[in-house]
This record gives structure tokens, C-alpha cells and sequence, in this order.
């Protein structure tokens, strides 16, 4: 298995609030994370930083203990929430921080995704691009509800307004999903300033054409600055070979 992640603070942004986690080691847990932090100052930055420390601590220390990995998932960004809200409340410049999460964790065949807010997982094998995450956005309802099509949620202007985040409320829904994960499937996690600057074909194109995860990680962040690059990038690639 081969991995790689990469962030970048895109052309308009003046610091990254995004942050991101892969395994270290080749014995490491197959645990990867992608956050994009939101709030004042560096709120965002702070909040980004502290769920995937918190999200990476828990489930390290419980994977060998619980078998079930969407409830160690729940357990983790529950876990997250708590830590992200309950430190907003400590400094002013904290407040109404949060951040989206998208985690996935791969073994047995499998990889289990959860996700809070519009950060993005999909799964690619071959020519097929398919989105496993599902936006908690404002659009994303509107589509679901048949009031936006897809091309319209794309371009409208409230496409960044995200119903559900970590650390804004008490509690928070969690959606926890899997699907196997066979010879040749790739996976990326990816903030929304990579995937509200780059479309479904072009970023399937990009990662089947690049020789290696490096690459395609590199070209897909490239691709997005060429867009234009309004918002901080983030990818993880995952390429099971």
C-alpha cells in the first residue's frame, strides 16, 4: 500500500487552517485524516489541529480493544467534538470555532469512512470516481430535497455553507460508511479548496495518469492553484497496489 498527503494555503488564504494525518511507519495503524478548520484569527487553525490530534490519540489507543471500527470512528469524532467545543469555550478568540472532518481507516479489505461537514472521500478504480462521504452542506440538502441539480449546487453561492461541523455544538452527528477496498482502488480525502476548484473528471483524470500517489497528490493541489486557488488544498491519496 502506498500513501501520500500534501496541504497547501492556495493563492487567496494568508495562513493554512487546514491539517491533515498518515501513518508514519509501515506497522502504523491505516489511519488517515483530513480537517478544514473555520473561525476567527487562527481559530480555525487551532480547531483543524486539535480534532486530528484528538481523532489519531483515540483511536490509537483503542484500536487493538474494539473490533468495531465504525463505533471506534464515532467514539473518535465524538471524542474530537468534545475537545474542540469545550476548548472554544476557554479564550474568546476560540469562539464558535470548528472544523470538518473526513477519517478513514483501512483493514481487512475494507475501508471505513466517517465523515462531519463537506471535507470529501472517494474511492477510484479505474476510470470510476465515486464520492463515499456525503456533504453536510446547505446545497447538498437543497439537491438532495431536488430544488438545486448538481451543476447548479456547484456554482451557487452559498456552496460553502456547511450544516454540521466539529466543535460548534455540544453534540454532532456522525456519518460512518465502508466499502472494500481491492487491488488497484484508490482512495482521497480531500478538503473542499481542492474539490470546489477541481471537477469529478479532472480529478479521476489526474490520479489515474500520475505514476505514482506522490505525483497525483502533487498535480491534483497543482490543478486546484491553477484554478484559481481561493481556499487551502488538501489531499490524501491512498493507493492500494
Amino acid at each position: 500500500m502506498e500513501y501520500f498527503g500534501l496541504s497547501n494555503k492556495g493563492k487567496v488564504r494568508g495562513n493554512n487552517e487546514d491539517f491533515f494525518h498518515i501513518p508514519q511507519n509501515d506497522d502504523d495503524i491505516k489511519m488517515f485524516i483530513v480537517a478544514d478548520g473555520m473561525g476567527g484569527e487562527n481559530a480555525g487553525e487551532v480547531a483543524s489541529c486539535l480534532a486530528v490530534s484528538s481523532i489519531a490519540l483515540h483511536i490509537k489507543e483503542n484500536y487493538n480493544s474494539i473490533d468495531d471500527i465504525p463505533l471506534l470512528l464515532r467514539q473518535a469524532l465524538n471524542s474530537a467534538n468534545k475537545t474542540v467545543y469545550e476548548t472554544a469555550k476557554t479564550d474568546i478568540n476560540y469562539k464558535k470555532m470548528g472544523t470538518t472532518v473526513v477519517c478513514a481507516i483501512i483493514k481487512d479489505g475494507l475501508c471505513y469512512v466517517a465523515n462531519v461537514g463537506d471535507s470529501r472521500c472517494y474511492i477510484v478504480n479505474e476510470n470510476n470516481l465515486q464520492q463515499i462521504s456525503i456533504d453536510h452542506s446547505f446545497v447538498q440538502e437543497m439537491v438532495d430535497k431536488g430544488l438545486l441539480s448538481y451543476d447548479e449546487a456547484k456554482n451557487h453561492p452559498n456552496k460553502n455553507l456547511i450544516t454540521r461541523a466539529i466543535g460548534v455544538e455540544r453534540f454532532v452527528l456522525i456519518d460512518v460508511f465502508s466499502k472494500p477496498f481491492k487491488k488497484g482502488d484508490k482512495l482521497l480525502l480531500a478538503s473542499d479548496g481542492l474539490t470546489g476548484m477541481v471537477d469529478y473528471e479532472n480529478i479521476s483524470s489526474i490520479i489515474n495518469n500520475s505514476e505514482t500517489c506522490e505525483d497525483a497528490v502533487k498535480n491534483l493541489i497543482d490543478s486546484a492553484n491553477e484554478a484559481g486557488g481561493k481556499d487551502n488544498i488538501t489531499a490524501v491519496l491512498i493507493c492500494n497496489n
